[in-house]
This record gives C-alpha cells, sequence and structure tokens, in this order.
C-alpha cells in the first residue's frame, strides 16, 4: 500500500515581487433602489437582483422562440423513442432549437475588501484555470477594491425541459504583496444588477481576503522510496515516476506545479464518482475550490535554487503536483501549511 508522503513546508510571511447585455424590464420598476457614490464620484444605483432580471430575460427567450412548444416536441420524441425501443420501430426528430443552449451576458464586477472591510487596492483576480501570464482572465483591483469583467455569461437556458442555471465563477485573489488571498467560488444567482455612472453590471458579493503564505517546495522532496514490502507492480510505477522526475530536474523542463487544498470541489458543479451523486454549488451551504490556480511556472533559476516557491496558500493541507501528471498524484507529497 502507498502512502502519500505528509511535507511540513516552513513557510513565511509573504513578500513583495511576485453575447447579450441585457437590460432591466417593466417590471423592475416595483423593485426598491438604492442610490451611492463611489470614491470617484460616479453614481451607483441598485436596481434590483439578478435572479429577478435573469428571470424576465429568461421568459423573453421562451416566449421569442416558441421553446414550450419545443419542451413539448422534446416530450413527445421521448415517448416516440420509448415506442421505437418497444415496439413500433418509428421515432420523431427534435427540432434544432431543441438543442440550442441560449446564454445570457453581462458585464460584471466585485469588490475585493481585508477582514476589516477596508477595500483592497492593487489586488489581482484570476479567474478559472487561468495562467499568471496571460492577461484575458486577470484583473487588478481599483482604488475602491473593485474589479471589472466584460461580458460574463450568467445564466444558461436549455430548452429541453426549460432548464435554467445561473453560472458560477472560480476566483483565486492575492494582494499586492501577496500576504493576503482568497480563492472562491462566486456565484451569479445571489447577485444584484447595478448602475455604474449609467453602465449596467451584475455585482457578485464581496470577496474578503485573509492572511496566506508563502512555502518552498524542494524538487529533492517530490521522489518516492521504495519500499521491498511493496509489490511489483507499485515498485515498477515508483522506479518510472522517479526516472521520469529524474528527466524533468536534469532537463530543467518547464513545468508546472499545482496545489490542489484538500476537501476542495474540483469545480462549482461536479459528479462525484465514488457517492455516485452530482454536487451543485449553494453559496448558503458553501464550498471552496480544489485548485489553487494560477500554478506556479517552474524556472531554470528554479532548478538551480533547489525549489520551486508557491505563493497564495492560506493555512490547511494541500496536495502537491506536476501539472499533467494526474496518473502520478499518489507519489506526490501532501503540504502541510503552519503560520
Amino acid at each position: 500500500m502507498i502512502l502519500n508522503k505528509i511535507t511540513t513546508m516552513v513557510v513565511v510571511p509573504a513578500m513583495l515581487g511576485l453575447g447579450m447585455l441585457a437590460a432591466c424590464s417593466d417590471g423592475d420598476n416595483n423593485v426598491a433602489s438604492s442610490f451611492s457614490e463611489t470614491n470617484t464620484g460616479k453614481p451607483v444605483e441598485k436596481v434590483g437582483s439578478l435572479a429577478d432580471l435573469g428571470a424576465s430575460e429568461t421568459r423573453k427567450l421562451i416566449e421569442q422562440n416558441d421553446l414550450e412548444s419545443c419542451n413539448s416536441r422534446a416530450k413527445k420524441s421521448h415517448l416516440a423513442k420509448e415506442a421505437f425501443d418497444a415496439d413500433t420501430n418509428v421515432t420523431i426528430g427534435v427540432a434544432v432549437p431543441c438543442e440550442t443552449i441560449y446564454a445570457l451576458n453581462m458585464d460584471t464586477r466585485a469588490q475585493v475588501v481585508d477582514v476589516k472591510g477596508k477595500p483592497v487596492a492593487g489586488a489581482t483576480v484570476y479567474k478559472g484555470s487561468c495562467d499568471f501570464d496571460y492577461e484575458r482572465c486577470r484583473y487588478v483591483t481599483d482604488e475602491n477594491g473593485y474589479f471589472y469583467m466584460d461580458g460574463e455569461m450568467y445564466l444558461t437556458l436549455e430548452p429541453t425541459g426549460l432548464n435554467v442555471e445561473f453560472e458560477t465563477l472560480q476566483l483565486h485573489v492575492l494582494s499586492a504583496d501577496t500576504s493576503l488571498g482568497a480563492n472562491v467560488f462566486s456565484s451569479f444567482a445571489s447577485a444584484d444588477v447595478v448602475n455604474v455612472d449609467g453602465k449596467q453590471y451584475a455585482e457578485l458579493k464581496q470577496i474578503v481576503l485573509e492572511p496566506v503564505y508563502t512555502a518552498k517546495l524542494y524538487f529533492d522532496s517530490l521522489f518516492v522510496e521504495i519500499d521491498e514490502k511493496m509489490n511489483e507492480e507499485d515498485k515498477t510505477d515508483i522506479e518510472e515516476f522517479n526516472h521520469r522526475l529524474t528527466e524533468m530536474i536534469d532537463g530543467e523542463d518547464l513545468v508546472e506545479i499545482c496545489a490542489e487544498k484538500e476537501g476542495g470541489w474540483p469545480s462549482a458543479n461536479y459528479y462525484d464518482n465514488k457517492e455516485d451523486v452530482f454536487h451543485h454549488y449553494d453559496e448558503e451551504e458553501g464550498a471552496f475550490p480544489l485548485h489553487m490556480y494560477p500554478c506556479q511556472k517552474v524556472t531554470k533559476e528554479d532548478y538551480k535554487n533547489g525549489y520551486v516557491v508557491l505563493f497564495g496558500l492560506p493555512e490547511g493541507k494541500f496536495q502537491a503536483l506536476v501539472s499533467g501528471w494526474w496518473s502520478y498524484e499518489k507519489y506526490f507529497p501532501q503540504i502541510v501549511v503552519k503560520p
């Protein structure tokens, strides 16, 4: 039996370095609006909830594209297919619109604050599996702690069954000095609609930053010792793993080291094979992302030093691994981050 290695990392305080634009329907006039003003003088009007707007826009899609009829035809097609399986050898095709998934988009913003509620300016926000060098999914907060994203898909409508689902983003945020951070799911289901200086945005919940740490992961710690009590298959597998590590280090391969937080979800909505259940993210129930994106690129300088520095890790247990080496995941060390 192979046991994961456990490595207690030396952590130190972080150091410097490193669609469719929906409009409000007439029904929104009954929603109470509130007004405020940013420090830059731009007027901000809270129009209502994105859920209400999404319901209104979804109803428009259904009516404009006759999706009720589409849904009815889809059900008849399903019944005909059952009849085909049983005895009639006849099936009714589903109209093309039934196969279309409709999406609603809106410019989006959110505010980043510290635990005292103070806006955090200059923080970097990485969306999804964003890379350090990829600007299209990377954002920086302004002097009021806000960041802005253009044309984010916030809702999808699948006509077959008329299934409506609000999207959820994974957002990893690091302060400018990398001493504060957060890695969260942020759902449009609880977003508000605001007008900022005459422009409409979906506003996600505030993101609160807490202390995070940097850790050194030494390449020597990645190698696995072979126990003579192991079976031959495990011995062979470990020999191949160690050989591949040696080639990576000697060749100074430009790989990425990723960190996965124990107990995290691989995505906001995912199927769990072990439990045979589909998990849907719910903000009230809570959950946090498994992956600490971006993964850290290993440089030639890192190979020279013998270690790579991982940034933005909160206190807890993590699994370290080389990106793409998923079949070897069980051999990589567990990282225990302690302040």
